[in-house]
C-alpha cells in the first residue's frame, strides 16, 4: 500500500499485513515516524533516508528486506536501494589498507574480509534486480548539496 502521511508529508510503502497490525493496535502506521522491526537508524542514515525521501518522485521503503538482507532506502518504482556505509564498519577502502584490522562489535576483522562481506551482500542484492548505491559515512560529513546532487543523479537515471 502507498500512503501519505499527513503529518510528516512523506510517501512510503506499508504491506497490507503491517498496516493491519499497526491499526489494530492503534500504532502510527508512517514508517518514518515509527520505523519498522528493531533496526535503529543512524542520525547518518536518517539524514540519507530523509534525502533521498525529499528528492525522489516515488515513494521510499526504509530498511527494506532483501531475503535476510536488509537494504536502508529502496525506491520501489525505480529498484533502486541506497545503503550507507559506516567507514569502520564496511573497511572504507578512502581509510584502510586491505591488511589493516578494524574493531566492529568487539571483535577484530581484517579490512579484506570486510570487503569480501561486503562484496556478497552487494552482489545478492544486486543479483535480485536492484541496483545499489552506496554511500560511505565520511561522505555524508560533506556539504548538504554535494549529497543532495550526488542522491539526485541515481534518482534521475
Amino acid at each position: 500500500m502507498y500512503l501519505k502521511h499527513s503529518e510528516c508529508g512523506r510517501h512510503y510503502y506499508i504491506s497490507p499485513y503491517l498496516y493491519k497490525k499497526r491499526t489494530k493496535l492503534n500504532q502510527e502506521t508512517c514508517i518514518f515516524c515509527n520505523p519498522k522491526g528493531n533496526h535503529s537508524f543512524s542520525l547518518a542514515e536518517k539524514r540519507m533516508i530523509s534525502m533521498v525521501g525529499e528528492l525522489s518522485k516515488h515513494p521510499i521503503t526504509p530498511n527494506f528486506s532483501v531475503g535476510r538482507l536488509n537494504i536502508d532506502c529502496y525506491v520501489p518504482a525505480l529498484k533502486l536501494g541506497f545503503e550507507l556505509y559506516g567507514d569502520s564498519i564496511h573497511g572504507n577502502p578512502k581509510k584502510y589498507f586491505s591488511n589493516e584490522t578494524v574493531v566492529v562489535n568487539n571483535k577484530r576483522f581484517s579490512v579484506a574480509a570486510l570487503w569480501k562481506k561486503n562484496s556478497a551482500r552487494e552482489y545478492t542484492i544486486r543479483k535480485n534486480g536492484i541496483k545499489l548505491v552506496i554511500i560511505w559515512e565520511s561522505d555524508m560529513k560533506k556539504k548538504e548539496e554535494d549529497i543532495k546532487k550526488f542522491i539526485q543523479y541515481y534518482l534521475e537515471r
